[in-house]
């Protein structure tokens, strides 16, 4: 298997006392053939109920959860953290509304494996590359391809059978024009915009392809969370929403400043 990466995603205070480990996992990956990437998360107060009580949780920066998020898509990708992590789909926003842990975020399209302490063992990487091996999605009509957390930060379970993929289909439409959360996400087949040709495991989805994403009732201008961005778009305007969670400006929309 080619086209590794391991994202290595670790407390900022870690930094310097894992420096020894951190050079063994580099060292060792990059004699597997993988890339490594490294990524730290602070800590910050969350809202983490209905009742706004706040407690102290390590978040990842939405600039990092972004482009960790648009590599599933180039790379076969293996996620180790030594602890949970949490991101907000909202830039800014803390409420447990839009928090999602990072294990839900990279759901279907990569694997996450938390660890005690930073492998340093061949035989970590070698199963790691037979567990990649079982990510994948059918094409666009499967669920899986959607850039699930902006759909919802509620990540859907039960995606890897074929029963949970038609009882999502029951629940959200069909995959040509489906309904989640008062937003509209269809797919016009003939309207690609773009070149490059997304991944998703081995499966290569068609070039430029992507949702509209609009108001199901059109209404007031309401805004649509996207990780660094969050959208405004008006009752008749509409994004270009891709795979991997890039966002290109379509009608009567515009970013919140």
């Amino acid at each position: 298997m080619t086209n590794l990466e391991a994202w290595l995603i670790l407390r900022e205070d870690e930094k310097k006392t894992l420096t020894e480990s951190r050079r063994i996992f580099r060292d060792l990956a990059r004699s597997k053939g993988w890339k490594i990437q490294e990524r730290f998360s602070g800590p910050q107060n969350v809202n983490v109920s209905p009742s706004g009580r706040e407690i102290r949780r390590e978040l990842l920066k939405g600039r990092d959860a972004y482009d960790l998020y648009r590599r599933l898509h180039k790379a076969r990708v293996l996620v180790i953290t030594s602890h949970c992590i949490l991101l907000s789909v909202k830039p800014g926003a803390s409420s447990h509304r839009y928090l999602v842990s990072l294990d839900e975020f990279v759901k279907y399209k990569a694997i996450l494996r938390e660890c005690q302490a930073i492998p340093t063992t061949a035989e970590f990487f070698d199963g790691a590359v037979r567990e990649l091996e079982s990510i994948t999605a059918d094409d666009l009509d499967d669920p899986r391809s959607l850039p699930l957390h902006l759909m919802s930060p509620q990540i859907p379970t039960g995606l890897g059978t074929g029963a949970g993929r038609r009882a999502f289909n029951s629940q959200s439409g069909s995959p040509g024009e489906r309904s989640c959360d008062g937003w509209r996400w269809k797919r016009d087949r003939h309207a690609q915009h773009g070149r490059e040709q997304l991944t998703i495991g081995s499966t290569r989805l068609e070039a430029g392809a992507h949702w509209d994403v609009s108001q199901v009732k059109r209404g007031s201008r309401r805004e649509f969370p996207a990780v660094i961005k969050t959208w405004l778009i008006e009752r008749k305007g509409y994004i270009n929403v891709y795979p991997d969670g890039f966002i290109r400006q379509g009608k009567l929309c515009r970013t919140k400043k």
